[in-house]
């Protein structure tokens, strides 16, 4: 059974010196993109990982940094029942700039040897230029084939959480079957670090979930990140321009009768 921690301790608790023995042995991660529309107004990114430790000798204890986007939602750690923690969670400050804490875990005493730690959080969709500092996700409109057009751009698959040599599984959903490759409704570009990460389900849509998903992998994990980059193409959007020329031909014109 696993177990809900209260957030507890302060930064201090991390004081005490930590055993090396503990090894983090291997990491899954998902990031389920959700939206309700190809606007992607209401675009987030649900952002889970279970991280396995090993502990080399009994009632061994490490402290772990991690770093959370700006504009993080739902945070949640907890573990497996033989495993107890202590953290501050993170708190978003006024310019939601990333939010870096560490938390530390220790095995009871006689625990079995291996034990997870669960870490989840959303982020909603930013503006491009916040991309991968306060989000996992940016909505912006562009030109394509002569038309605006909505897109949603995606970065991450998660950083570090694993020990050298370990086995590091990442995954990214999306609602509907995009196609791989084109630019138009529909269409997706999707990329990764492929020196380092081997796909073992490449962009794959499944009818039955109506879900379309892209699965990485290593099993000697070199502390490079999968930098998984995704871009949605959506519905065409309004003409960010013609209101305001609307607006301002109205205004020249009242200007020409007054002057008359």
């Amino acid at each position: 059974m696993r177990q809900l921690l209260a957030l507890t301790c302060a930064f201090a608790c991390f004081a005490a010196p930590a055993s090396a023995s503990i090894a983090q042995t291997a990491r899954e991660t998902h990031t389920a993109i959700r939206f309700s529309d190809r606007t992607f107004a209401d675009a987030r990114a649900a952002y889970t990982n279970e991280i396995q430790h090993a502990a080399g000798s009994d009632g061994d204890a490490l402290s772990i940094p991690w770093t959370v986007f700006g504009r993080f939602e739902n945070f949640e750690l907890y573990a497996d029942d033989w495993l107890t923690l202590d953290y501050t969670p993170p708190v978003a400050d006024e310019y939601y700039s990333p939010q870096t804490f560490a938390y530390r875990v220790a095995f009871t005493p006689g625990s079995a040897p291996l034990g997870t730690v669960y870490l989840n959080y959303e982020t909603p969709t930013t503006p491009q230029n916040l991309l991968y500092q306060q989000s996992f996700l940016s909505t912006r409109a562009i030109n394509t084939y002569g038309e605006s057009r909505w897109v949603l751009d995606f970065r991450g698959g998660g950083a570090g959480g694993v020990d050298a040599s370990g086995v590091f599984r990442t995954r990214v959903s999306v609602p509907g079957f995009w196609n791989r490759g084109s630019t138009e409704e529909g269409g997706a570009l999707v990329s990764w670090n492929t020196s380092d990460f081997d796909a073992v389900s490449l962009w794959e849509y499944n009818p039955l979930t109506d879900i379309t998903t892209l699965s990485l992998q290593t099993l000697n994990y070199r502390g490079i990140d999968p930098d998984i980059r995704i871009t949605l193409f959506g519905v065409p959007a309004p003409a960010p321009a013609a209101g305001a020329l609307a607006v301002l031909a109205g205004c020249l014109a009242g200007k020409r009768r007054r002057a008359a």
